[in-house]
C-alpha cells in the first residue's frame, strides 16, 4: 500500500486505528495489524517506534548465522548438518564444511541494524552463494520461569526450529513469499537459558525469515532476555521438555474450522442460506491464504477456495476477490467480466470496483480505448 497511495499519513492513521486493542479483536489478528503498522513506521523513517512494536510482538532480533550448506535439489531440509547435532554451544572459533568445501563456515553475529525494516533476518545479504542454500540462525533465550510458548515463523523457504536439544518444534518444507506467522509450533522454555536454532533453506530469490515468541494464545511474553552468545563457553544444550496441552492458536486452523462441514455426498444448492454461510467463510479463508501464503503457491489453493465460494454464492464482491487472488491475467479479466455480467443493480460499490479493475487490466494491456470505456 505504501507505494500505491498518496496520503501516507492517512494510511498510517488507518492502520494504527485498526491495530488498537478492543474486546472483539483477537491477539493474532491484532498482531497482523501491528506488523503492518511497524512496516509503515519503517517507511516513514521512525525506526525507534517500529522497534517498539517489534518488541511488543515478540520478534527475536538477536541472532548469529552460519551457512550456506548445500540445498541443491531441495536436499538441505532433510540433511543433518553439524549445527543441528551439537550437544553444546559452538565455540567462537567453530567452523564447518559448507556448500563450498574450500570456504569454512563460521558463526557471524548479525547486528540488529542489519535486519530488514519488518524485523526479518535477511540471510541473502550475509551469505554467499545466496541461492540453493541452507543456513542456520542461533539465539540463546533466558526465561524467568518454565513456560509454554508459541514459536511463530514466516519464511521464504523450508524451515525447522528447535528449542533446546531434541525433535524440532516446527518442521515445514514449503517455498513461498515471506509473511508473518505462516507456521506455528509449541515449545516449552525452561527456567534459565535455552537454545533456539532455526534452519532455513532457499531456492532462488529472497532468503529470509522472521520469528516471534508469544503465549500459546498469541499474547506478548515478558521477561525474556536474548543473546547471540552462550552464557558460558561449551555451555551444554539442555534436553528439550515436552510441550503439553492444547496446541498454540493458529489463524489458519481457526479459519478452516469456521467453514461449515459437509457430510459425505452432500451438495449445497447455490444461492441457498447454507451455501451463503459456507461461501462467506470460504472467502475469509481464501483472503487469508492469499495474503499470508502458508501453502505452496503452485497449488493455487487461495484461488480454489475463492472459486468454490463464487460457485456457492455468486456475487460481485466474490468475483472481485476471485480476480484478486488469481495469478493469471486472462482468468482475472474473466472473473471481473463475470461479476459485471450478474443481473440486477445490487452491490453498486462492488460494480464500481469491478469497472475500475477492468479498466486497469485493459490499461496494463495497452488497450486504451477499452480502458477509457471501463473508467467512464
Amino acid at each position: 500500500l505504501w507505494e500505491s497511495v498518496d496520503d501516507r499519513a492517512a494510511l498510517q492513521q488507518l492502520v494504527a486505528q485498526t491495530s488498537k486493542p478492543r474486546p472483539t479483536l483477537a491477539p493474532l489478528v491484532q498482531a497482523h495489524a501491528r506488523w503492518a503498522e511497524q512496516k509503515l513506521l519503517g517507511h516513514r523513517g521512525q525506526p525507534s517506534e517500529a522497534k517498539a512494536i517489534g518488541r511488543e510482538l515478540g520478534l527475536i532480533t538477536t541472532f548469529a548465522v552460519t551457512g550456506p550448506f548445500d540445498n541443491d535439489g531441495h536436499r538441505g531440509h532433510a540433511a543433518v548438518y553439524a549445527p543441528e547435532s551439537e550437544a553444546s554451544a559452538p565455540a567462537a572459533d567453530s567452523h564447518y564444511e559448507g556448500k563450498n568445501p574450500s570456504v569454512p563456515l563460521r558463526w557471524r553475529v548479525l547486528p540488529e541494524t542489519a535486519l530488514s525494516r519488518d524485523g526479518s533476518v535477511p540471510l541473502d545479504a550475509w551469505l554467499r552463494p545466496d541461492s540453493q542454500g541452507t543456513a542456520y540462525a542461533l539465539c540463546y533465550i533466558r526465561s524467568p520461569q518454565a513456560q509454554r510458548v508459541a514459536v511463530r515463523v514466516g519464511s521464504t523457504g523450508a524451515v525447522k526450529v528447535w528449542v533446546n536439544r531434541g525433535a524440532p518444534v516446527l518442521d515445514r518444507e514449503l517455498y513461498h513469499p515471506l509473511h508473518p506467522d505462516q507456521e506455528v509450533g509449541g515449545a516449552l522454555l525452561l527456567a534459565g537459558w535455552n537454545r533456539l536454532l532455526v534452519k532455513i533453506s532457499n531456492n532462488e530469490g529472497r532468503w529470509a525469515f522472521v520469528l516471534r515468541l508469544t503465549t500459546p494464545d498469541g499474547r506478548p511474553l515478558t521477561g525474556l532476555v536474548t543473546s547471540a552468545a552462550p552464557s558460558s563457553p561449551d555451555w551444554p544444550i539442555p534436553a528439550a521438555a515436552a510441550y503439553t496441552g492444547a496446541p498454540p492458536s493458529n489463524l489458519l486452523t481457526l479459519l478452516r474450522a469456521r467453514v461449515p462441514k459437509l457430510a459425505a455426498g452432500t451438495r449445497l444448492v447455490p444461492g441457498s442460506a447454507a451455501a451463503r454461510s459456507r461461501a462467506e467463510a470460504l472467502l475469509d479463508l481464501g483472503l487469508y491464504l492469499h495474503y499470508i501464503t502458508p501453502f505452496d503457491p503452485e497449488t493455487r489453493e487461495d484461488e480454489q477456495v475463492v472459486a468454490e465460494a463464487v460457485a456457492l454464492w455468486p456475487s460481485r464482491r466474490a468475483y472481485r476477490l476471485l480476480a484478486l487472488v488469481t495469478g493469471e491475467v486472462n482468468r482475472e479479466r474473466s472473473s471481473v467480466e463475470a461479476g459485471l455480467a450478474l443481473p440486477g443493480d445490487g452491490e453498486p460499490d462492488e460494480r464500481a470496483r469491478l469497472l475500475y479493475e477492468l479498466g486497469r487490466i485493459y490499461d496494463e494491456g495497452q488497450r486504451q480505448r477499452q480502458a477509457e470505456q471501463a473508467y467512464a
